[in-house]
């Protein structure tokens, strides 16, 4: 598959103010370098973390496309429900 038409869901277990994480780290940084260079675009949205547990919650997982994808997204966000993890559900409309 083309990379211009890959969406791909991931746990970074990393932080950058490219998916909206109010810090940024180390792993972060190279990570959003990396999905740069390949022509990727995180399309999260600025809402609530990704990530909630006793211990506290981040901006971990992060969402990104291809570029023949970005006008086909219509919709990404955190559904309300449980999702029995404390990883949050992602939710994602393509038209």
């Amino acid at each position: 598959m083309p990379i211009n038409k890959l969406v791909w869901f991931t746990d970074t277990n990393s932080k950058s103010e490219t998916w909206f994480s109010p810090l940024s780290n180390s792993r972060g940084t190279k990570f959003a370098e990396c999905i740069s260079a390949h022509n990727l675009f995180v399309i999260n949205e600025d809402c609530s973390p990704t990530f909630c547990s006793s211990q506290g919650s981040s901006y971990i997982d992060i969402t990104a496309v291809g570029m023949d994808l970005l006008e086909v997204v219509s919709c990404w966000h955190l559904p309300a429900y449980d999702s029995l993890s404390d990883l949050k559900a992602i939710d994602l409309i393509l038209l």
